[in-house]
């Protein structure tokens, strides 16, 4: 292999660009005060992927320029092209990653700003950083230096004709067939050739097409047809009704807490372990803020609520597996029991004056206590407790205005502590949560009872978020469509931005469909995926897009004038199908291969996370992948075919 005309060197300074712009992201994030989080990093492969797309579009650009400009030209004239192509790339991905960032999650929103920041910085770098060092290898090319070692040059005689025509734009060259051609067309093709600025594709570079070029020249052929148009359009935005209608309806709440771990880890063993697992529990505390626990009746009630939670069920079972351990209850048993065998004056009241005193006396008790006796003779004790380990559910506050007097403190904060079923099913765990709620509510109304009370586990921290995500899903998508959309108005017709818009929504009803047939719930991992592909998917069709309506066809005919090739120029004026067709081939052939090139790179960065130990990190790695596709098929097949359809109706733009 030759290292003479390679770009080895250049493809090294791609990684380090990449490299440098998540460094950096990561950096501005934390020193913002950002927090990081395990999913934080996979936005490491999404910015390889867009990334290498914005390089591959930049060199591709830099590849049609005319090899008779300066080194410093025709990267100029490339970053030209290309920078409308990239900043579009990495505008709509940040505007997704913006309205995202608003969610009231705090894991997906320092995802989503870390995203952000790092997607901008990697713009910056793309237009600054890589310009430079492909400045420096296009000047390494011209003097003949080898690739990766530029100090060195090579001596023998160079076939500059084969040099230059390696994926260039060819000069015209005059030979003794030209001889006809006056100094008005020599002048004209000279000028088209130096005006390629912006990338497009000349009927030289179609005449020695690429494999991809041939693949999407077949099938530029196959979709042109009306009929077959029509039905690639309808197929595809049947994804909308079927996708919101059905599919997100269908999907599960929430992800399985194992699928955050790592396969085989501890904790994946122990939930799968349905003779450990199944017959386990977490704690459950019922909470109450400023009760007066002296009052007689309020110590009935509180008493009554807890009774009506441990009653309550799910399923075949009950949602408490064992009794609260109330010391209110535990400490009027003691009282009355020491009232009975007591000999002294000393009395433990259980409520009205002198209670909260005599409950902290109750609960300094260190040595085992018995606060149940059997009921034979003689007595013995069923249960001891050490009063002292309640200590830690009472919060007292010294109250100078107290219910009783100023030198008896009162309870701010009081929690009881029962144990609640654990369910290896996340959507278990909502609906116990959701009947432990209403049954206290219940109790709180039929009993005429105005506590305030509330009941929370660990496992509530994420059963609470569940129920609310598919809402959020739907208004993030929303917003977020919007916020993009916008954007890509200021660069396209409004036709064309609306035909994006049912893309984009037929891209995220897909994605319900998939989520659908590949068992993937909704929770916070296909939340952040679902964010991501508005800003993912929109950037495959906006470039078709943007290159179809600048294409100026006027020129295009002018430059098919008088030669003989296989476009018929004479029909081509008067014939607005084959117009259509024609602006077609030229957006899929020029800025259609980038596409492509940018969607496979796109994979090749995700590609390590269909590998990855934790099954969370799989359902990313196919989220993501079966966006790009969709993407894809956005941009190279439903676009074209809309075009068939409603070109007549897009005002033609002329480029300046």
């Amino acid at each position: 292999c030759s290292l003479r005309g390679t770009r080895v060197g250049l493809s090294f300074g791609a990684v380090v660009t990449i490299i440098l712009a998540s460094l950096v992201g990561f950096g501005i994030t934390c020193l913002i005060g950002v927090n990081l989080s395990d999913f934080t990093f996979i936005i490491v492969f999404v910015v390889i992927g867009i990334g290498v797309d914005d390089i591959i579009v930049v060199v591709d650009f830099l590849n049609r320029q005319p090899r008779s400009l300066t080194t410093e030209e025709r990267v100029a004239k490339a970053i030209g092209g290309a920078g409308p192509a990239i900043f579009l790339t990495s505008f709509t991905s940040l505007v997704a990653f913006v309205v995202a960032s608003s969610v009231d999650f705090g894991g997906a929103r320092w995802f989503c700003v870390t995203g952000g920041i790092t997607i901008f910085v990697l713009f910056m770098l793309s237009l600054t950083f890589f310009t430079a060092l492909l400045t420096f290898d296009e000047n390494r090319r011209a003097k003949q230096r080898y690739d990766c070692f530029c100090c060195f040059s090579y001596n023998e005689i160079v076939n500059t004709e084969k040099f230059e025509s390696d994926n260039e734009v060819e000069l015209p060259v005059k030979s003794e067939t030209t001889s006809a051609i006056n100094d008005e067309e020599k002048k004209e093709e000279i000028e088209s050739n130096n005006s390629n600025q912006n990338g497009d594709i000349t009927l030289k570079e179609q005449l020695s097409p690429s494999n991809l070029d041939r693949i999407l020249e077949k099938w530029l052929n196959f979709s042109t047809n009306k009929a077959v148009a029509v039905l690639i359009v309808l197929s595809f935005i049947s994804f909308i009704p079927i996708g919101f209608g059905f599919a997100i309806n269908k999907l599960d709440i929430g992800a399985e807490l194992e699928d955050y771990f790592p396969d085989g880890s501890y904790y994946s063993r122990y939930i799968n372990d349905d003779k450990i697992y199944k017959t386990s529990s977490e704690p459950l505390l019922l909470i109450m803020k400023d009760v007066d626990f002296s009052d007689e009746m309020i110590q009935w009630q509180v008493q009554r609520v807890i009774s009506d939670i441990e009653s309550s069920t799910y399923g075949k079972g009950n949602i408490i597996t064992s009794p609260y351990k109330s010391w209110l209850n535990d400490y009027r048993v003691y009282a009355e029991n020491t009232a009975v065998g007591n000999n002294t004056a000393v009395i433990h009241p259980v409520s009205g004056e002198g209670f909260y005193n005599s409950l902290k006396d109750f609960l300094e008790i260190t040595d085992p206590t018995c606060v149940k006796y059997t009921s034979s003779e003689p007595r013995s004790c069923a249960r001891y407790i050490i009063p002292a380990l309640y200590a830690r559910n009472i919060i007292w506050s010294d109250n100078e205005n107290g219910s009783l007097s100023s030198m008896e403190p009162t309870i701010e904060v009081a929690k009881f502590s029962g144990r609640v079923r654990t369910e290896t099913h996340t959507i278990d765990g909502v609906e116990i949560m959701k009947n432990l709620r209403s049954s206290l509510k219940a109790s709180l109304e039929d009993n005429d009872i105005a506590l305030s009370m509330d009941a929370f586990s660990f496992s509530f921290l994420y059963l609470d978020r569940e129920p609310e995500m598919t809402r959020l899903i739907i208004e993030t998508l929303a917003f977020a469509a919007m916020a993009v959309l916008g954007t890509v108005l200021l660069f396209l017709q409004p036709l064309s931005v609306t035909i994006i818009a049912f893309g984009t929504a037929s891209i995220d009803g897909a994605l319900f469909v998939i989520m659908y047939l590949l068992d993937i719930p909704i929770d916070v991992v296909s939340f952040l995926c679902l964010t991501m592909s508005i800003g993912l998917s929109v950037d495959y069709v906006v470039h078709i897009a943007h290159a179809y309506e600048t294409f100026d066809c006027s020129r295009t005919i002018k430059q098919e004038t008088g030669k003989k090739d296989s476009l018929k120029s004479e029909n081509l004026a008067n014939d607005a199908s084959k117009i259509v067709k024609n602006k077609l081939r030229f957006a899929l052939s020029g800025t259609g291969r980038s596409v492509t090139k940018g969607g496979i790179s796109t994979f090749t960065g995700l590609i390590m996370l269909a590998f990855a130990p934790a099954k969370a990190f799989r359902v990313f790695f196919k989220m993501l992948f079966s966006t790009v596709l969709l993407g894809l098929y956005a941009g190279l097949v439903y676009f074209p075919a809309c075009m068939i359809l409603v070109d007549p109706l897009i005002p033609k733009v002329t480029k300046s």
